[in-house]
């Protein structure tokens, strides 16, 4: 189940996100929060039990072999470390 970024980004939907989250989770569906853009938010997704993240704050949109090459291990100067998703199997 994907949380759309307006559960993100407003505080007053905070509530309504974790219900979201728990109810998720009841029915052993992974939850994945879309437009993550602080650490702050970050952190608080987290908290709340959120099985994957998404959004600027991990890395900006990017061309397919740019991403190709980031998901080698080539990742640009300025981006994080990739990590394999958890639905792949190896």
């Amino acid at each position: 189940m994907k949380i759309d970024r307006s559960f993100v980004n407003d505080r007053k939907t905070r509530k309504d996100a974790r219900a979201v989250v728990e109810a998720a989770h009841a029915l052993d569906l992974r939850v994945v929060a879309e437009g993550v853009e602080t650490s702050a938010q970050r952190d608080m997704l987290l908290k709340m039990g959120c099985d994957e993240l998404q959004g600027f704050v991990f890395a900006r949109p990017m061309p397919a072999h740019t991403l190709l090459e980031w998901s080698k291990g080539n990742k640009p100067a300025d981006g994080v470390d990739f990590a394999p998703s958890t639905m792949i199997d190896t």
